[in-house]
């Protein structure tokens, strides 16, 4: 009997031991998964951490290794955290798919880094080199014979091909001079000396082109679809040499250079390395308004409207936000009041002493008498209402301001109400919501 006692109290003794081991083992596996846990979360922040640190560096390579070694660290984190009941491993897991996505971000600008580099290390092994300079050349001989061909073929001949032929020659020497005054700072006369003066800057600009020359041909290969080399005359382009002429400054060529890189890199795929320039410009331009004080206010309007254009662009055409699109355009209204187009909409252009007179050529009296006419009268208005808006304010919106648009409907109907029953009841539901409106709204034109 004392010894099945004796092995009794032996086997109480050694379920207590293994209890106990038992709990201590449970508590170490425990405490071994949030350590666990932690050191893989400290992996994954760490390489974000070292990733942003050298994004503008980083190589592609190195930065798809950080990013593979952080997405095992979180694949592992993730099926540990499915598997412990331990709550401060779940915690890991918060803010870990920002920390991969930042990741992600930094590895495909490396990567569009990397392709833009290689791009335009495969044009030293192209013929695209040695043809562009023939190419210069031919253009400018081009240019160099339409100028000094030019007085030889005056307007207004009878003959139609004499009359074809001669436009086609004062057209080239027309865009010759365009492209002079803007790589230069000279002016050239319609005369004999000032012709003379062209060619000789015709034949320096094709001997040496300055790097405007690069901004103008990587425009006009945007243009026409031909995104590689305008690639290459952009990243060849030496901003640091632009020059002030009558027809931009030095600063304007600047905004104009980031704002042709930022469609090309766009235009290329490399969504990355557009968003980083279009932030540059943004940051460029974060201090430029229609109310900042300048010396030459003309100067600053003509910087901001390049810069409302390429918005109304980005907006329209990448964002499709055409109520940002329209607010641009209303931007570019209200800063040129006098430009051939605002002056041609609006129907008035204002004299030296500050007063606005009506001009000869306009859109109203282009549609004057037809039946678009009290259509275009709307317009006309709508135009004149945001050109003269408040400047310490944002103008209002052209085409997309709920007010403009129902005048618009409105006066559409009106138009057509006499054509068909169905118009009529439109044109009677319109004329109740336009009374609506004038009650309710003080000001329509918003």
């Amino acid at each position: 009997m004392r010894k099945i006692l004796n092995l009794s109290s032996l086997f109480q003794v050694a379920f207590s031991l293994s209890l106990c081991l038992l709990i201590s083992c449970s508590g170490k596996k425990e405490g071994a998964d949030t350590e666990r846990a932690q050191s893989l979360r400290r992996t994954i922040g760490e390489h974000r951490a070292s990733l942003e640190s050298e994004s503008a560096t980083v190589s592609s390579k190195a930065a798809t290794e950080k990013c593979k070694t952080a997405l095992r660290a979180a694949a592992e984190l993730r099926k540990l955290a499915s598997k412990s009941k331990e709550p401060s491993v779940k915690d890991a897991l918060k803010g870990m798919s920002d920390d991969l996505l930042a990741m992600s971000d930094v590895e495909q600008l490396a990567i569009c880094r990397q392709k833009l580099k290689d791009t335009m290390s495969s044009f030293s092994h192209s013929g695209y080199q040695s043809g562009r300079d023939m190419m210069l050349k031919a253009i400018f001989t081009a240019f160099k014979l339409a100028v000094i061909a030019a007085p030889e073929f005056p307007a207004g001949n009878d003959d139609k091909d004499a009359a074809r032929l001669s436009k086609s020659v004062n057209d080239a020497a027309e865009i010759a001079r365009n492209t002079a005054e803007f790589l230069t700072r000279n002016k050239y006369s319609d005369d004999k000396d000032g012709r003379a003066k062209l060619v000789a800057d015709l034949d320096a600009i094709a001997a040496k082109p300055p790097a405007e020359f690069n901004l103008l041909l990587s425009l006009a290969y945007l243009m026409s679809g031909s995104n590689d080399l305008a690639l290459y005359e952009i990243e060849s382009c030496n901003t640091a040499t632009f020059q002030d002429t009558d027809y931009l400054s030095s600063k304007d060529k600047v905004l104009l250079y980031h704002i042709d890189r930022a469609l090309v890199l766009h235009s290329m795929g490399w969504t990355p390395l557009a968003d980083t320039e279009f932030a540059g410009l943004e940051k460029i331009m974060s201090d430029e308004t229609e109310t900042t004080p300048a010396a030459d206010i003309q100067a600053r309007n003509q910087t901001l409207s390049i810069w409302h254009l390429f918005l109304a662009y980005h907006f329209g055409y990448d964002k499709s936000d055409y109520i940002k699109m329209d607010q641009n355009l209303a931007w570019l209204i209200r800063l040129n009041p006098d430009s051939e187009i605002v002056v041609f909409l609006t129907g008035q252009k204002r004299g030296a002493d500050g007063t606005l007179g009506n001009v000869e050529k306009s859109l109203e009296k282009k549609y004057a008498g037809t039946e678009d006419e009290q259509i275009i009268k709307v317009l006309a208005e709508r135009i004149r209402a945001v050109r003269d808006s408040t400047k310490t304010e944002p103008p209002p919106r052209v085409i997309t301001s709920p007010g403009f648009l129902l005048r618009l409907s409105y006066t559409l109907a009106k138009n057509f109400a006499d054509r068909s029953p169905k118009i009529q009841e439109l044109h009677r539901l319109l004329s109740s919501a336009r009374n609506f409106w004038k009650v309710k709204k003080a000001d329509e034109i918003k």
